[in-house]
């Protein structure tokens, strides 16, 4: 028993490589309408696949079956109803650098496929439609209202606006970085003397602030100290309340 059916090849249907039957095959010599130009069968399935040399067509199916022949057929059709709808988009497209000659030659060399076409897709509502009217006609179209040639203008210019939006958000962080606030201090740039004087400021407000409301416990240690490590990482002591009162009282009895 064989594995493949191919025992009557090539005398086969060219698309369904089925067995021939007799006096229902079409021979693939045959012209159809349905093909543009009245092509053959053969000239039509050698623009779908590719052109057969002379000294092997021998070796190809030469006919077809009924149901391929349909097939075929209405393919034919739809490709020929494909070709002439892009045929007439270029003919649009030539009218809005207003040349008027695709779309004149159009109707004029195939002018039952185009209206037949126009009338499948429902785009007219004239039976005997001419070129002129739809030239006539063609300001109304939104396509007239379109620019002649598209560039990546309108690409770059998004692009520019985005890359502006970025630049300007890194230049406010950066300025927000390089100038800080009045009330934002940074210890590695406050010299150890001049945190000294303020330290000191703030505990003689806290010495003020207790001999005015003495009912009030001080949240302020009677002794701490502060460090601040500069390049040198040299120690800062800072004065104690006790001292403080100590040093005044000296300088008092000196007077």
């Amino acid at each position: 028993m064989t594995v493949f059916r191919l025992e009557r090849y090539p005398y086969v249907c060219r698309m369904c490589l089925k067995p021939e039957q007799h006096r229902k095959m079409t021979s693939l010599d045959t012209e159809d309408e349905s093909f543009e130009g009245c092509a053959t069968f053969e000239e039509f399935l050698a623009t779908m696949s590719f052109q057969v040399e002379e000294e092997k067509r021998h070796l190809f199916p030469r006919s077809i079956c009924p149901q391929c022949k349909d097939l075929l057929q209405m393919f034919g059709r739809f490709h020929t109803k494909v070709r002439h709808v892009h045929l007439f988009m270029n003919a649009l497209v030539e009218l809005r650098d207003l040349n008027t000659v695709p779309m004149q030659e159009l109707f004029h060399t195939k002018p039952e496929s185009v209206r037949t076409m126009l009338a499948e897709l429902d785009l007219c509502h004239k039976d005997d439609c001419q070129a002129k009217d739809l030239i006539d006609e063609f300001p109304l179209f939104q396509i007239a209202k379109l620019p002649a040639t598209m560039e990546q203008n309108g690409v770059d210019e998004v692009a520019e606006v985005k890359e502006k939006e970025v630049d300007l958000q890194c230049c406010e962080e950066i300025k927000e970085f390089e100038e800080p606030e009045e009330e934002t201090f940074f210890a590695e740039e406050c010299p150890p003397e001049e945190l000294a004087g303020l330290v000191n400021e703030i505990v003689c407000q806290v010495e003020l602030s207790e001999e005015r409301v003495p009912e009030q416990e001080s949240t302020v240690d009677d002794e701490f100290r502060w460090e601040c490590l500069d390049d040198s990482d040299e120690e800062v002591k800072i004065p104690t309340k006790k001292k403080l009162r100590q040093q005044r009282q000296k300088e008092a009895s000196k007077i």
